[in-house]
């Protein structure tokens, strides 16, 4: 099973610079899945929404 796909675009880190840069990428017409995806280390959002500092 081959798992790898192409976009233009990864994010990484799902904090708030990265979401605000995905938020950008969506109003400029970049699809989500298809276009750019956003990567982070934790598997769901945690307040106060950033990953920094985390381990």
């Amino acid at each position: 099973m081959n798992n790898t796909r192409e976009v233009e675009v990864v994010v990484i880190g799902a904090g708030q610079a990265g979401l605000a840069g995905a938020y950008h990428l969506r109003r400029s017409g970049f699809e989500p899945d298809r276009d750019f995806v956003v990567l982070d280390h934790s598997p769901v959002p945690v307040a106060p929404g950033s990953s920094a500092g985390r381990r």
